[in-house]
């Protein structure tokens, strides 16, 4: 029983990542890199190969803007 439990949740979490393993041990770096692959391709698992980013990208920023001090 046990092992049909775990290799049912494999599955489901296959299946939420489009067939993709889970990530496991995600640091600062993978963090911001799916951020930025989430607002290029719209999904955290894919990533965009084009030479140029789209028009959208310039002002999608993951920054956020200071108020001024004054």
């Amino acid at each position: 029983m046990g092992f049909a439990f775990r290799w049912g949740l494999k599955e489901y979490q296959k299946f939420e990542n489009w067939g993709k393993p889970k990530r496991w041990n995600v640091d600062k770096w993978d963090r911001r890199m799916m951020e930025r692959d989430s607002r290029l391709t719209g999904n955290v698992n894919f990533q965009a190969a084009n030479v140029r980013a789209p028009t959208s990208f310039s002002t999608n920023s993951a920054w956020e803007l200071e108020k001024p001090l004054w």
